[in-house]
């Protein structure tokens, strides 16, 4: 079930993440920026109700959801979506429809591989890889 995702990830190590950025508009100075933020992202899962909580030196955001309900998303960077998570053998998966035109539609996919959280970012084709490592209580 989705408890395997429960905990909080770190020190993450990413593959391709600028050019995803790119991707989904976000600009050079920014993309420069994120690919060496070492963020944190905690999963508690509540009945129903997961929250992913995401912090860095810079920004803290909490994104609450229940899986197969679509949802409106506003990301730190101002993007608009209609986002639905779904858990299917062993990974979750995000996909998120833009609102807006100026945005563009992704997808993530999210799950365990040797103890650590891979996530798999696709825009349009450009895809990136985020591995965290699980956090020792």
């Amino acid at each position: 079930m989705v408890e395997i995702f429960e905990g909080t990830w770190h020190d993450p190590e990413y593959d391709n993440f600028e050019n995803f950025l790119k991707e989904i508009g976000i600009g050079m100075i920014q993309r420069k920026f994120a690919k060496n933020l070492k963020d944190k992202v905690t999963f508690i899962v509540d009945g129903d109700k997961i929250t992913m909580n995401t912090e860095n030196t810079f920004v803290k955001s909490s994104l609450s959801f229940i899986l197969n309900e679509e949802f409106y998303q506003k990301t730190p960077d101002g993007r608009e979506y209609n986002s639905t998570f779904t858990f299917n053998d062993g990974k979750l998966f995000q996909v998120e429809k833009a609102i807006n035109n100026k945005d563009v539609p992704s997808t993530c996919t999210r799950y365990i591989e040797s103890g650590n959280l891979k996530v798999i970012l696709n825009c349009r084709g450009v895809i990136a890889t985020v591995v965290y490592k699980k956090l020792k209580n």
